[in-house]
């Protein structure tokens, strides 16, 4: 186990927030050094380096116009895919 944060309340918040983690996380948490990281907000900080990337975007109406009927592909199944998408924009239902 890694000593994480050396102020007890950040170190609360460390320990609380590593219990949160999926399979990657807890993999990623494992494999850092091991060393004190100085603050919870030190730890975010590292955390959202390694992650933020990796989160699903929010889809906007702007990004339907991006779907395009692939070559080959039948037109129902173009409008099938097309309708799954309208229905991951909040805004489009």
């Amino acid at each position: 186990m890694h000593l994480c944060c050396t102020d007890t309340t950040d170190g609360i918040k460390c320990q609380v927030f590593v219990t949160t983690f999926a399979q990657d996380g807890q993999q990623w948490f494992n494999q850092l050094p091991s060393t004190v990281i100085g603050s919870f907000q030190e730890f975010c900080s590292l955390f959202l380096h390694q992650f933020a990337s990796s989160r699903k975007h929010r889809k906007t109406e702007l990004s339907l116009f991006s779907i395009r009927q692939k070559e080959g592909e039948p037109l129902k199944e173009y409008l099938k895919r097309f309708n799954i998408a309208v229905l991951e924009v909040p805004s489009a239902t």
